[in-house]
């Protein structure tokens, strides 16, 4: 049986000294160089208000997922015959801004 690992408290107790927010936002930062804004959307009547390419019911984080589990451009675009280079770009740009969104509001790693 494995043993826990022990976390420095130094560093978790000056986060609670400093009361660090780190909620996630819904929005990606709308100050970015955001290529994607034509082409992706938030809508809560389409999948819950999931950031999806407009127009579609596709998810960005589905696009995101193909091409991690080792799709090609060309093998999503044969699948998803409605989509073009520019959608799959524009996932892409979201996914980015929305990283950078989100790290630049939190102190810890993600682990």
């Amino acid at each position: 049986m494995c043993e826990p690992i022990q976390k420095s408290t130094a560093f978790h107790d000056s986060l609670r000294e400093t009361k660090v927010n780190t909620i996630m936002p819904d929005e990606v930062d709308e100050n970015c160089n955001a290529t994607w804004k034509e082409r992706i959307e938030r809508n809560p009547d389409i999948l819950f208000g999931k950031p999806v390419i407009k127009g579609t019911r596709l998810a960005v984080d589905l696009i995101i997922d193909l091409l991690s589990w080792g799709w090609s451009e060309s093998d999503i675009l044969e699948n998803y015959p409605g989509l073009t280079r520019e959608d799959i770009k524009a996932c892409l740009s979201y996914a980015g801004a929305a990283l950078r969104r989100c790290c630049s509001l939190s102190v810890e790693p993600i682990q």
